[in-house]
């Protein structure tokens, strides 16, 4: 997928490595910002009631989750913006774009809890 073609509020599958394991995962994240290649980001995850009240106060619930291209409900981690250079991914995939709705909702929760 060329830089250009992804955009803010674009739902974006790419592959993540952690830490404690070799292993790597596809995962969805919410891209905010593409300036020339250089994307910043914020992580994705269906995995909310499992979370302790302090994580939750910064998850923003995706409410048309379906039309943004997501198989289940999910949630947004407001409580870090990440960076990327998309030249260093082996493979982005475009999932679906927020609905204007989520959009503005999103940006009210990011104002009013941080």
């Amino acid at each position: 997928m060329k830089n250009k073609t992804i955009k803010s509020h674009d739902v974006v599958g790419i592959y993540v490595s952690y830490l404690d394991s070799a292993g790597r995962e596809r995962r969805p994240v919410l891209i905010i910002k593409n300036q020339k290649g250089d994307v910043s980001f914020f992580r994705m995850t269906s995995q909310y009631h499992n979370k302790s009240l302090n994580i939750k106060k910064n998850y923003y619930p995706i409410k048309y989750w379906k039309e943004a291209g997501l198989k289940k409900q999910s949630w947004i981690d407001t409580g870090k913006i990440l960076m990327v250079d998309l030249a260093s991914l082996d493979s982005v995939t475009k999932i679906g774009t927020l609905k204007t709705e989520d959009i503005k909702g999103l940006t009210q929760f990011i104002i009013n809890s941080h």
